[in-house]
């Protein structure tokens, strides 16, 4: 898995910038955000939701510090880190046909930045890292090979050979921005699979225990996923109330 180390929210409704990390408690990585009515608590989880931004349309004007005409973006950053890189470098060199075992590297300071423009509709987002402790004095070498799909499909995917020589001119002295350039692609798909999922519950009458039945709510509830929810987190199941 990959976790969530420190977040960077500027220009997002009332919050003009903010900096916080995400630390590790004992066995928890669980943050507490504690302010007065109006002091931007919501604004902050709200804009931690977009994480995994959203594929619908936003007006900027909605969203952005008013106070702060001056800014043309709202900037998200989200730095991240492997758990364990091993496993996710190992799954990243799976399209190396030949030579896998000649390549190490490290993925460091990676940063997913969730951004909108003054002019755009959507959000949108890119991943920022850099490649450290790479082997140097390797030669790649890209191909094609030919994999079938769960339904018959047939279709040609980049493949690469990694050798401590050039073999012929087909092979290229493999530097940190040919690496990134040939295999930028991969490890997006790779930090997207594993990345934190995020769920932003909102206010709602769905959560008001006083309008609820409680005994027809223990009998089912299935039908209250949020109220649910709720009753689990304070490890609390429906039939104990």
């Amino acid at each position: 898995m990959i976790k969530l180390t420190k977040i960077i929210i500027e220009n997002f409704k009332s919050i003009h910038q903010i900096e916080f990390e995400i630390k590790k408690y004992g066995s928890s990585y669980t943050t507490m955000f504690l302010g007065v009515n109006e002091s931007g608590k919501s604004n902050i989880l709200e804009a931690m939701s977009f994480f995994d931004p959203p594929k619908e349309e936003f007006n900027y004007h909605d969203y952005h510090n008013q106070k702060d005409d001056d800014e043309s973006v709202i900037d998200l950053w989200f730095s991240l880190d492997f758990d364990n890189s091993n496993f996710h470098i190992k799954q990243m060199k799976s399209q190396i046909e030949v030579g896998a075992e000649l390549l190490n590297f490290e993925i460091t300071d990676l940063v997913k930045n969730v951004f909108l423009f003054s002019d755009s509709k959507e959000f949108d987002y890119v991943y920022n890292f850099n490649i450290s402790q790479m082997t140097e004095g390797l030669f790649v070498k890209v191909g094609t090979k030919s994999v079938t799909s769960s339904t018959g499909n047939v279709s040609n995917v980049k493949a690469f050979s990694i050798s401590k020589t050039s073999i012929d001119d087909s092979y290229e002295l493999l530097d940190i921005e040919l690496f990134k350039k040939l295999f930028k692609e991969r490890i997006e798909r790779i930090i997207k699979i594993y990345e934190p999922s995020v769920t932003f519950w909102k206010p709602s009458n769905d959560w008001l225990i006083s309008t609820e039945d409680l005994i027809k709510f223990a009998d089912s509830p299935h039908l209250k996923p949020a109220l649910k929810t709720f009753f689990y987190l304070l490890d609390m199941k429906p039939r104990r109330i």
